[in-house]
């Protein structure tokens, strides 16, 4: 074989992060890179990662509870372009990068979906920054969704099949419903564009459902799941979530537990670290209980995905006789609730939980906060 042809041959390989943009705060996103004569094209995975979170020697995500499942999709989209590169050489027609680009799907050069939904919130000066704040939830949810990549991908089939991913992550109705508005707006914008072809939100209605609020455990419902006799493998499912009720931490924050995070502070343990979501820094006191069950694990949390983990929590809840509809955030909520309760002031309950801002903290426990004040001015007026 000639250098000529052997340099004709196009190679395929997965890249991280190629506009060198990632850093502890921000992710970097994986592609599948086409070289062929020279020029490259990059195909979007739809996947991005933290630096921590990907293993260059093997090419792979690696530290998160949903590797698997994203080295699945970099894998399906690298399986996809080799088909295209070896049917182009195989089957004796001329490979073309172009043709591979509308073949293999949403392209960096041109940007995908999510990509532009992302741009057209930041450059949207016509919302509050309140309302910009609720809007980018939605980027890294369809990121992690992964099915509405590119805009062909925008179909009422994908539509609804990210409203029940919603829902099967255990998010609230309020905020599935808060999602798909954000979703059909940007959908809109593309659609007047001539981006989205149709109309993929035809005949697709998402309840608004009621206010999160309230969505906590009493002192009594969080003393029977302490004390219910639960069997394997059930019983690692309590403990994980009492170490949510414990620490305030989000599902996504307890694989980053382990005791090289722990410092004392006067004599008490204080877990450190910062919230994946949002950046945002804790320092968490760990109460004796919470301490006991992290020791009988090794101080590494038997983890599973998230679906998994809702769906045997509330099994854990039948057996306790909580007839509530228990998922991972109500572990959090009971946390912040319990602390309010308990007289802690808000602006610390505010660091625990890692809020970027204490008005989080009041919006979320408004009803607890309204309680307090009533207490303390009872309290004022029987003196």
């Amino acid at each position: 074989m000639t250098m000529e042809k052997r340099r004709s041959v196009p190679t395929v390989h997965v890249v991280y992060d190629f506009r060198h943009r990632a850093c502890k705060t921000r992710k970097g996103a994986v592609d599948v890179c086409v070289t062929y004569c020279g020029k490259r094209k990059y195909i979007s995975t739809g996947v991005k990662v933290f630096p921590s979170e990907w293993d260059r020697r093997d090419c792979a995500v690696r530290n998160r509870l949903d590797a698997d499942e994203l080295n699945a999709r970099v894998a399906a989209v690298r399986s996809r372009v080799n088909g295209y590169v070896s049917g182009g050489i195989g089957g004796g027609s001329a490979f073309s990068l172009d043709e591979l680009v509308r073949h293999a799907g949403a392209v960096r050069e041109t940007g995908s979906f999510v990509d532009f939904v992302s741009a057209e919130i930041e450059a949207d000066n016509g919302i509050a920054a309140t309302t910009k704040r609720a809007y980018r939830e939605l980027v890294p949810r369809l990121r992690e969704f992964g099915g509405m990549v590119s805009f062909g991908d925008i179909t009422t089939a994908n539509v609804l099949a990210f409203v029940n991913w919603l829902k099967g992550r255990g998010y609230m109705q309020q905020t599935v419903h808060t999602a798909y508005k954000t979703l059909r707006r940007y959908v809109n914008v593309a659609r007047v564009r001539g981006l989205v072809k149709g109309d993929p939100l035809l005949g697709v209605k998402v309840q608004r459902g009621q206010s999160e609020q309230g969505r906590w455990l009493s002192e009594g419902e969080l003393s029977a799941i302490e004390t219910a006799k639960v069997l394997p493998p059930l019983d690692k499912v309590r403990d994980v979530f009492l170490v949510q009720c414990y620490t305030g931490l989000a599902y996504s924050d307890l694989a980053a537990v382990c005791a090289a995070n722990v410092q004392e502070e006067d004599g008490m343990p204080v877990l450190t670290g910062c919230r994946k979501k949002t950046g945002q820094p804790f320092a968490i006191p760990l109460l004796p209980g919470c301490v006991e069950i992290l020791g009988r694990y090794g101080w590494r949390l038997p983890l599973m995905s998230l679906e998994q983990y809702n769906m045997r929590l509330k099994a854990v809840a039948d057996i306790c006789g909580i007839d509530k509809p228990v998922a991972s955030h109500w572990g959090r909520r009971t946390c912040g609730t319990m602390l309010l309760n308990k007289g802690v002031p808000i602006e610390v309950v505010a660091k625990i939980l890692g809020h970027s801002n204490i008005r989080i903290t009041q919006q979320c426990y408004a009803k607890i906060l309204n309680k307090t004040v009533v207490a303390a001015m009872k309290m004022i007026a029987a003196k």
